[in-house]
C-alpha cells in the first residue's frame, strides 16, 4: 500500500505482506483520508522508547519503509471474554527473529488487574468487582523501535446471584473496542446485573383469584403462593370455586334456598315473608287483617 501523508507531504510505501491482519485492518480503514495515516510502526529518530505507534500521525524524518525494519508479527485471540470477579488468560503468537529482544506493554490506561505472566506474551486479567473495564491495548516493540499494537475487543460482564452471561447478546461501552454481555438471570432475579429480586406475582400477571392477595417469594426462592379463598369458596387460592351451601346444609333455609356466588339467599312460599331478623324463616302474611 502507498498512502499520501499531508503533514510531510509525501507518499509512503508498506510492505503489507509483513504486517499483521488486525493492522492491515487498520491501514484499510485509514489510508487515503484527509489526516497522516497511521503506521503500523513509528520508528523514533532519537531513539528513545516506544511512542504509540497505531495512533501517531509523526513519520520518520527520514524516508524508511518496513523493509528498513524487522517488525514483530502478532496474531492472538480476537476477543477476551471476562467476568468481574473471574479469571481471563489469553497468549500472543509473535513472529520475530528474536522474541527476547522484544519488549511488552501495555498502552495506558492500564487495565486493573492486568499482569504478563511471561516474556513471550502470555498473560493474565483478573478483573475485581466495582473496576473500571478499559479497552486492551498491547504493544510489542523490537529493540529498533518497530511495533505492533495487540487489541482484542473486551467483552465483560458482570452478573450477579449466579447470573450467566450472554456474550452473543452485547451493548457497546464508551471505550474502544469494549463491550457489555447481557445478563441470563436466575428465576428468582431480574435487573440488569441480576441484582434485584423478582416480584413473582407481576411476572406472572398476578395469578391469584380475584379478591385473594398474591404473595412473592424472596430470592433465593422464585415464585409467589396465594392467600386463602374468599368466605363461600373453596381451592388453593389460586383457584377458587363457590361452595353450595344450600346442598350442603341441610335446613340452613325455613323454606327455600337459593345458592349465589359466595353465598346464599333464603326465600318462602307464597304467603309468607322472610323474617327480617334472621333473613331464614318465614313468617306467615295475615291477608285479613
Amino acid at each position: 500500500y502507498t498512502y499520501y501523508n499531508s503533514i510531510s507531504r509525501s507518499f509512503t510505501f508498506v510492505d503489507m505482506s509483513t504486517v499483521s491482519i488486525l493492522l492491515s485492518q487498520v491501514y484499510k480503514k485509514t489510508c487515503c483520508r484527509r489526516v497522516a495515516c497511521s503506521a503500523a510502526y513509528y520508528l523514533d529518530p532519537t531513539g528513545k522508547r516506544f511512542r504509540d505507534c497505531v495512533n501517531a500521525v509523526q513519520v520518520p524524518r527520514r524516508r524508511q519503509t518496513n523493509l528498513d525494519l524487522n517488525v514483530p508479527v502478532c496474531t492472538g485471540p480476537v476477543r477476551v471474554s471476562i467476568n468481574f470477579g473471574g479469571v481471563a488468560t489469553g497468549s500472543l503468537q509473535i513472529s520475530y527473529t528474536n522474541i527476547q529482544l522484544l519488549t511488552f506493554a501495555v498502552v495506558p490506561p492500564v487495565p486493573v488487574g492486568f499482569e504478563f505472566l511471561d516474556d513471550r506474551g502470555r498473560f493474565r486479567w483478573t478483573l475485581q468487582r466495582n473496576a473500571p473495564i478499559v479497552s486492551l491495548r498491547i504493544s510489542i516493540t523490537g529493540p529498533d523501535g518497530a511495533c505492533t499494537i495487540y487489541q482484542p475487543e473486551v467483552f465483560a460482564c458482570d452478573c450477579s446471584n449466579k447470573g450467566s452471561c450472554d456474550f452473543n447478546k452485547t451493548t457497546s461501552s464508551l471505550q474502544a473496542r469494549v463491550k457489555t454481555a447481557t445478563c441470563l438471570c436466575a428465576d428468582a432475579y431480574s435487573g440488569k446485573h441480576c441484582e434485584e429480586d423478582r416480584d413473582g406475582c407481576q411476572a406472572a400477571f398476578q395469578p391469584c383469584f380475584s379478591g385473594v392477595k398474591c404473595i412473592d417469594k424472596k430470592a433465593p426462592q422464585s415464585g409467589y403462593v396465594c392467600g386463602g379463598c374468599p368466605a363461600g369458596f373453596t381451592g388453593n387460592g389460586d383457584s377458587c370455586y363457590d361452595i353450595d351451601e344450600c346442598s350442603l346444609q341441610s335446613g340452613i333455609c325455613q323454606q327455600d334456598c337459593v345458592n349465589t356466588q359466595g353465598a346464599f339467599e333464603c326465600t318462602c312460599y307464597t304467603g309468607y315473608t322472610l323474617s327480617k331478623t334472621d333473613n331464614k324463616t318465614c313468617v306467615d302474611v295475615d291477608e285479613c287483617a
